[in-house]
């Protein structure tokens, strides 16, 4: 899976003078949404 040119360069320009610790927490925000994704599926399909 890949993204196209325009997307990239569009993502590097936003995100080029992001700081190490906004991206530390932007990483974890993804992660904790990923997470509760994942449980409300498990809990939809009864498998918790």
């Amino acid at each position: 899976m890949g993204i196209s040119e325009q997307v990239f360069y569009r993502r590097k320009k936003q995100y080029a003078g992001i700081g190490v610790a906004e991206l530390r927490r932007l990483k974890q925000l993804v992660a904790d949404l990923s997470l509760d994704k994942k449980v409300q599926q498990d809990v939809i399909q009864g498998k918790l």
